[in-house]
């Protein structure tokens, strides 16, 4: 009985999955980037920004490498209009081959040797400015 109860829940999400990728298109976003559009959900991290400034907490928005060159499209250059504090490691994405950069070849996701450069990247990152944050309560 519990099978049977199982595979329907397991049915219920197959045909969900189905029919909204059916019905409801989302916007591919690396095309509207490579239109050199900005995309709707940049909304959210100008909201980001703005609840973490009010409460007083530190942040910074990651662009993380792509495959693509100039894959993030207009987005740097629209973070630094909005003064938000960013780390831009697309340029990581140039230290791999296609098959050095994908986790499998059916899965184009960022494979364990560029999540490593990733984490070597944003370690330097927080030394430097962990540093930075130090002289000035020195001072």
């Amino acid at each position: 009985m519990t099978q049977e109860i199982l595979r329907g829940v397991h049915l219920m999400y197959v045909l969900r999955d189905i029919g909204v990728r059916l019905f409801f298109r989302p916007p591919d976003i690396a095309q509207v980037l490579a239109e050199g559009e900005i995309p709707e959900t940049y909304d959210y991290v100008r909201r980001f920004k703005t609840v973490a400034e009010q409460r007083g907490i530190p942040y910074v928005v990651m662009l993380l490498p792509r495959m693509q060159q100039e894959a993030w499209g207009r987005v740097p250059d629209q973070l630094t209009r909005d003064n938000i504090t960013h780390i831009d490691l697309s340029f990581l994405g140039n230290e791999f081959t296609e098959e050095q950069y994908m986790a499998s070849r059916f899965d184009p996701h960022p494979s364990p040797a560029v999540h490593h450069r990733i984490g070597e990247t944003l370690a330097d990152y927080v030394r430097h400015n962990q540093l930075k944050s130090r002289q000035v309560q020195l001072n």
